[in-house]
């Protein structure tokens, strides 16, 4: 009579604690295993057009911007990103080039040199128009004497308005010399920067400037943002390969406000990857002259960089190319 109830109640007990295990399996589980971490691979593609009117043995823009669709889809899919960046600091903001470039090969960022250098030919041309205008000054000199100075003051408050929302934009495709911009990819902040060539020259007098302006325009945009990675471009035709004036600069500049913030400085020429006094440094990775890029990887985790590598990506041929048209 007492083996029955003994039985029965290990076999009450056994079946209480698969319960248990049922029930409280997921918490015991989490509690084991680490945090849960968020990893985002981003694929950074630099593409650098030629200055020169020479053809190319084959369609690279349109293969490129084939291959780009493909690989960011995946990168996507990975729970990352990919970022295209076109270096062209010899371009106007304003050339119908740079527009091409946004619109047909699906630039997410373009490095554009200063829209002032197409007023300079159009300004060579009228001669006799200078001569009217001076007469016409002549005759309005008394009327407008009153009305002279407050012009330039407007005009630089209006300017000074302007300036400020491009510090602070997060969609800011072509970005002209000087300006600060912030893309967001895959969850993570991207600062962009390129200083001006005029910006980096220094004389026994005066220092570079370009340092100074990008600190200002850094700190108040990170007063509002998490920034997780900060490439900036040296628009030098010949860059500096040891003591980079940039890499110098940022160097610095993360002493002094963010030495967290991971860096790279993008060359105009193609280059591999580089670490030097610790910097890291990057050429161009796609040129129109192969059918071979150098991509830059970076993986990060948990909004952190944990990884930076080079790898080398081969793009199709015209030929090969016809099943990714049909896509």
């Amino acid at each position: 009579m007492n083996f029955l109830p003994k039985f029965e109640i290990k076999k009450l007990g056994a079946l209480i604690v698969l319960v248990g295990l049922v029930i409280l399996g997921p918490s015991l589980q989490t509690q084991s295993s680490p945090s849960e971490r968020k990893d985002s691979p981003i694929g950074l593609v630099v593409y650098c057009p030629l200055q020169s009117e020479k053809e190319t043995p084959f369609d690279f823009e349109r293969t490129l911007g084939l291959w780009y669709k493909r690989y960011k889809q995946q990168k996507t899919q990975e729970g990352g990103g990919a970022i295209l960046l076109v270096s062209a600091p010899f371009l106007p903001k304003t050339s119908d080039e740079i527009e091409r470039l946004k619109k047909s090969l699906g630039a997410e960022i373009i490095f554009a040199g200063h829209h002032s250098i197409i007023p300079k030919k159009e300004n060579v041309q009228p001669s006799s128009k200078k001569a009217k205008k001076k007469k016409v000054t002549k005759k309005k000199k008394k009327a407008t004497a009153k009305a002279e100075d407050p012009k330039p003051k407007i005009s630089s408050k209006k300017k000074g308005k302007k300036k400020a929302p491009k510090v602070s934009a997060k969609v800011q495709p072509v970005i002209p010399p000087g300006i600060l911009t912030v893309k967001e990819e895959g969850g993570l902040n991207f600062v962009f920067y390129s200083p001006s060539p005029q910006s980096l020259q220094e004389d026994e007098k005066n220092q570079s400037t370009w340092l100074a302006d990008f600190k200002a325009q850094f700190s108040k945009t990170f007063e509002s943002q998490i920034f997780h990675f900060l490439l900036a471009q040296d628009p030098s035709e010949k860059p500096k390969e040891d003591l980079n004036p940039i890499a110098e600069g940022l160097s610095n500049f993360k002493k002094e406000l963010s030495d967290t913030l991971p860096s790279i400085v993008l060359l105009s020429s193609p280059r591999a990857l580089r670490f030097f006094n610790g910097e890291y440094s990057f050429g161009c990775g796609a040129t129109p002259d192969s059918l071979k890029i150098s991509v830059l990887e970076l993986f990060f985790r948990n909004g952190r960089l944990i990884r930076i590598n080079e790898e080398v990506q081969t793009l199709n041929s015209k030929e090969s190319n016809k099943s990714w048209i049909l896509e």
